[in-house]
Protein backbone atom coordinates (compact mmCIF):
# COMPACT_ATOMS: atom_id res chain seq x y z
CA UNK A 1 0.00 0.00 0.00
CA UNK A 2 2.78 2.38 0.92
CA UNK A 3 4.62 1.67 -2.39
CA UNK A 4 1.72 2.25 -4.21
CA UNK A 5 1.64 6.09 -2.64
CA UNK A 6 4.92 6.55 -3.19
CA UNK A 7 4.92 5.55 -6.82
CA UNK A 8 2.14 8.08 -7.10
CA UNK A 9 3.31 11.08 -4.97
CA UNK A 10 6.86 10.97 -6.03
CA UNK A 11 6.71 11.56 -8.97
CA UNK A 12 3.81 14.29 -8.60
CA UNK A 13 6.07 15.96 -5.91
CA UNK A 14 9.20 16.10 -8.02
CA UNK A 15 6.43 18.16 -11.00
CA UNK A 16 5.41 20.46 -8.29
CA UNK A 17 9.83 21.29 -7.49
CA UNK A 18 10.40 21.56 -10.91
CA UNK A 19 7.19 24.05 -11.48
CA UNK A 20 8.56 26.14 -8.78
CA UNK A 21 12.10 26.57 -9.45
CA UNK A 22 11.21 27.28 -13.14
CA UNK A 23 9.20 30.34 -12.05
CA UNK A 24 11.85 31.90 -9.96
CA UNK A 25 11.35 35.01 -8.78
CA UNK A 26 8.67 37.06 -10.70
CA UNK A 27 6.35 39.54 -9.73
CA UNK A 28 2.36 39.80 -10.31
CA UNK A 29 3.29 40.64 -14.22
CA UNK A 30 5.95 37.78 -14.05
CA UNK A 31 8.29 40.17 -14.65
CA UNK A 32 11.87 39.22 -12.74
CA UNK A 33 12.58 40.55 -9.33
CA UNK A 34 16.21 41.48 -8.58
CA UNK A 35 18.12 42.92 -5.37
CA UNK A 36 17.20 46.54 -4.01
CA UNK A 37 20.43 46.58 -3.20
CA UNK A 38 24.10 46.87 -5.04
CA UNK A 39 27.14 45.29 -3.19
CA UNK A 40 30.47 47.78 -2.21
CA UNK A 41 33.55 45.28 -2.93
CA UNK A 42 36.89 44.87 -1.25
CA UNK A 43 39.63 43.91 -3.75
CA UNK A 44 41.66 40.55 -2.15
CA UNK A 45 45.05 42.84 -2.77
CA UNK A 46 43.65 45.74 -0.37
CA UNK A 47 42.52 43.34 2.71
CA UNK A 48 45.92 42.30 3.73
CA UNK A 49 47.11 46.39 3.86
CA UNK A 50 43.39 47.21 5.36
CA UNK A 51 43.88 45.40 9.05
CA UNK A 52 45.98 47.89 10.95
CA UNK A 53 45.52 49.25 14.66
CA UNK A 54 45.43 52.73 14.72
CA UNK A 55 44.35 55.40 17.26
CA UNK A 56 41.02 55.74 18.90
CA UNK A 57 37.83 55.99 16.44
CA UNK A 58 34.05 57.37 17.30
CA UNK A 59 31.49 54.54 17.81
CA UNK A 60 28.50 54.70 15.23
CA UNK A 61 27.28 51.49 14.14
CA UNK A 62 28.31 48.87 17.21
CA UNK A 63 27.80 45.37 17.34
CA UNK A 64 28.86 42.55 19.54
CA UNK A 65 30.49 42.95 22.54
CA UNK A 66 33.19 40.94 23.81
CA UNK A 67 34.46 40.63 27.52
CA UNK A 68 37.97 39.66 28.33
CA UNK A 69 39.96 40.33 31.30
CA UNK A 70 39.98 43.39 31.82
CA UNK A 71 39.23 44.67 28.28
CA UNK A 72 35.91 45.13 26.15
CA UNK A 73 35.87 44.54 22.52
CA UNK A 74 33.40 46.41 20.32
CA UNK A 75 32.32 45.33 17.07
CA UNK A 76 31.90 48.82 14.92
CA UNK A 77 29.89 46.53 12.13
CA UNK A 78 31.70 46.24 9.03
CA UNK A 79 34.93 48.56 9.86
CA UNK A 80 36.60 46.77 12.74
CA UNK A 81 37.11 45.96 16.62
CA UNK A 82 37.52 49.21 19.24
CA UNK A 83 39.37 48.13 22.01
CA UNK A 84 38.45 49.73 25.72
CA UNK A 85 40.93 49.23 28.95
CA UNK A 86 37.40 48.54 31.66
CA UNK A 87 39.62 47.63 34.64
CA UNK A 88 37.57 50.64 36.04
CA UNK A 89 34.42 50.52 35.36
CA UNK A 90 33.82 53.96 35.93
CA UNK A 91 36.26 55.38 33.77
CA UNK A 92 36.91 53.00 30.69
CA UNK A 93 39.75 54.16 28.89
CA UNK A 94 39.81 53.74 24.75
CA UNK A 95 43.13 52.14 23.68
CA UNK A 96 42.44 52.17 19.92
CA UNK A 97 40.63 50.64 17.16
CA UNK A 98 42.03 47.54 14.69
CA UNK A 99 40.39 48.14 11.27
CA UNK A 100 39.04 45.13 9.71
CA UNK A 101 36.95 45.79 6.41
CA UNK A 102 34.07 43.40 6.57
CA UNK A 103 34.29 42.56 10.16
CA UNK A 104 31.32 41.24 12.21
CA UNK A 105 32.11 38.46 14.89
CA UNK A 106 35.01 38.32 17.16
CA UNK A 107 36.10 35.66 19.44
CA UNK A 108 39.64 35.45 22.25
CA UNK A 109 41.22 32.99 23.09
CA UNK A 110 44.62 32.59 24.92
CA UNK A 111 45.15 36.36 24.50
CA UNK A 112 44.26 35.77 20.48
CA UNK A 113 41.60 37.51 18.60
CA UNK A 114 39.84 35.07 16.19
CA UNK A 115 38.24 37.59 13.54
CA UNK A 116 36.26 37.57 10.51
CA UNK A 117 37.97 39.71 7.84
CA UNK A 118 35.01 39.24 5.01
CA UNK A 119 35.52 36.13 3.89
CA UNK A 120 38.72 35.34 5.48
CA UNK A 121 39.38 34.08 9.39
CA UNK A 122 41.90 36.03 10.84
CA UNK A 123 44.23 35.26 14.34
CA UNK A 124 45.52 38.52 15.98
CA UNK A 125 47.80 38.79 18.71
CA UNK A 126 46.13 41.85 21.22
CA UNK A 127 48.24 45.33 21.56
CA UNK A 128 46.78 44.43 25.24
CA UNK A 129 49.56 43.76 28.27
CA UNK A 130 52.34 45.30 26.58
CA UNK A 131 52.24 43.32 23.28
CA UNK A 132 52.59 44.44 20.09
CA UNK A 133 49.37 43.86 17.53
CA UNK A 134 50.12 41.67 14.63
CA UNK A 135 48.30 39.27 12.34
CA UNK A 136 49.63 35.97 13.28
CA UNK A 137 47.68 33.95 10.57
CA UNK A 138 45.01 34.22 7.46
CA UNK A 139 42.34 31.67 6.69
CA UNK A 140 41.13 32.69 2.93
CA UNK A 141 38.07 31.65 1.99
CA UNK A 142 36.61 30.14 5.22
CA UNK A 143 33.44 32.26 5.15
CA UNK A 144 31.01 32.27 2.38
CA UNK A 145 30.56 35.22 0.33
CA UNK A 146 27.28 37.64 2.10
CA UNK A 147 24.24 37.90 0.04
CA UNK A 148 21.88 40.76 -0.06
CA UNK A 149 19.98 41.59 2.90
CA UNK A 150 16.75 41.07 0.89
CA UNK A 151 18.35 38.11 -0.54
CA UNK A 152 16.75 38.46 -4.07
CA UNK A 153 19.42 37.76 -6.75
CA UNK A 154 21.62 40.71 -8.03
CA UNK A 155 20.90 41.58 -11.98
CA UNK A 156 23.17 40.46 -14.57
CA UNK A 157 24.23 43.94 -15.42
CA UNK A 158 25.58 43.98 -11.70
CA UNK A 159 27.46 40.47 -11.68
CA UNK A 160 28.80 41.88 -15.13
CA UNK A 161 30.35 44.72 -13.27
CA UNK A 162 32.08 43.19 -10.69
CA UNK A 163 35.83 43.50 -10.63
CA UNK A 164 38.07 40.78 -10.70
CA UNK A 165 39.51 39.25 -7.43
CA UNK A 166 36.63 41.39 -5.74
CA UNK A 167 34.86 40.11 -2.94
CA UNK A 168 31.85 41.75 -1.64
CA UNK A 169 32.41 43.60 1.79
CA UNK A 170 28.72 45.12 2.38
CA UNK A 171 25.45 46.52 0.49
CA UNK A 172 24.37 49.83 -0.52
CA UNK A 173 20.05 49.96 -0.57
CA UNK A 174 19.82 51.22 -4.46
CA UNK A 175 17.96 54.93 -4.56
CA UNK A 176 14.51 54.38 -6.76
Amino acid sequence: MIMKYKQIFSPLLFLAFGVLIATGCVDDNNRNIYSQYEPIYILRSDMDKAVKFVGEKQMNKTGKIYIYKDFLFVNEQNEGIHIVDNANPKDPKRLGFIAIPGNRDLSIRDGILYADNVTDLLSIQLPIENKPFKVLHRQMDLFPEITPPDGMPFRESVLRARPENAIIMDFRKLKR
